[in-house]
């Protein structure tokens, strides 16, 4: 039989006797450690005592200079009351994103009395906006595309001079052209079916639009729901046994 090594011979005296709880080997101390310790706490206490009477006699010291005080903090409450009422709080996730808007189109844009024909601008000159359609075309981005939607489906395109395929349905002198067949044949016709008139939104916003067969419907479900709790409030509860 080979020797065991000191290792395992160590391990095999420290074996767990029941009723007994083991310690670790790194929380195992010697009486000079122990005593050493508190040595060294009682130094340390005493320090700390000096330090104290070392600052007390500075305070009594008037030759020492006192530092400036700290600003208390405030409570979220006190800093919403000092907060003026007129600054703006941003709420949402990209509140601290910058909004810039693109304002080089804006600029270039043709006036809307030139594009619906009305005749002069109700602006007159305070009008930031382009009235000679040959200045306008020069300055306006090029189109990005070919063919457009409007004009070839409907025969002509309300957007005119402004729409961004305008060069489809534009003559060399700055007119726009229509399709004579597809505009009488979509004569009288609502082109979008998704859009409000302004007289029905202010109407729907004041609540003045009655809704005849909704109101009518409500009122079924409610007279069904009362008879159903007082079908179920008079039955009469039946025990057996």
């Amino acid at each position: 039989m080979e020797a065991l090594p000191e290792e395992t011979t160590e391990r095999a005296t420290h074996v767990v006797v029941k009723g007994e709880a083991a310690i670790k080997q790194e929380f195992l101390t010697t009486k000079d450690a122990f005593h050493g310790f508190l040595d060294s706490e009682r130094l340390g206490s005493k320090a700390e005592k000096a330090g104290e009477n070392d600052t007390l006699k500075e305070k009594m010291d008037p030759s020492v200079e006192e530092p400036e005080a700290k600003k208390p903090k405030l409570d979220p409450e006190d800093v919403k009351k000092t907060e003026k009422p007129d600054k703006k709080r941003f709420r949402g996730q990209n509140k601290s994103r910058p909004h810039t808007k693109p304002t080089t189109y804006e600029e270039k844009r043709l006036c809307s009395s030139v594009i619906q024909k009305n005749g002069e601008c109700k602006f007159g000159d305070k009008c930031s906006f382009y009235h000679d359609v040959a200045e306008y075309m020069a300055s306006k981005p090029a189109d990005i595309g070919e063919g457009c939607y409007l004009y070839d489906t409907f025969g002509k395109c309300e957007y005119g001079l402004a729409c961004r395929f305008a060069k489809a349905h534009t003559t060399a002198d700055f007119k726009t052209m229509e399709k004579a067949v597809l505009v009488k044949a979509y004569e009288g016709k609502t082109m979008v079916k998704n859009s409000l008139s302004k007289d029905l939104q202010y109407r729907l916003r004041k609540r003045s639009v009655t809704f005849k067969k909704s109101e009518e419907y409500l009122k079924t479900l409610c007279n069904n729901k009362d008879k159903k709790e007082h079908q179920g409030n008079g039955k009469r509860q039946i025990r057996y046994g």
